[in-house]
């Protein structure tokens, strides 16, 4: 799996570029680059671009696990909202199960099927 982020000033939410398939080591990887970076806060508006990622490998247990990281990282994102970007429907369908997993947690997100909605939403 590839990742990337993009950073564009102080009035924009970062861009995380996801390609392949994702594991949850590097899920940690991410969240570890976004609060600990010095380039922007830890709790700048985010939206992940799923477009290019690989659903293959994710189960509800996977979630699950991923639910356990999101909990440890969410003090550092405490108010930002993030938007995931997923156009195909097995993506945004898997984002929708993830958006309840975290239902409980301090978080507001968004899935959308388009950039342009996500940065819409971060933005309004």
């Amino acid at each position: 799996m590839s990742f990337s982020i993009d950073f564009s000033g102080p009035l924009h939410p970062i861009v995380i570029t996801l390609e392949g398939v994702l594991t949850a080591d590097e899920f940690v990887e991410i969240m570890e680059q976004i609060v600990n970076s010095k380039e922007y806060p830890s709790n700048i508006n985010a939206v992940y671009d799923l477009t290019h990622m690989s659903f293959d490998n994710i189960t509800i247990e996977f979630l699950q696990s991923l639910k356990v990281l999101a909990k440890k990282f969410g003090s550092h994102r405490r108010g930002a909202k993030t938007a995931y970007v997923c156009p195909k429907d097995l993506q945004f369908g898997m984002a929708r199960i993830w958006e309840v997993f975290v239902s409980d947690l301090p978080l507001e997100t968004m899935v959308t099927r388009s950039m342009d909605e996500a940065l819409s939403w971060i933005q309004g």
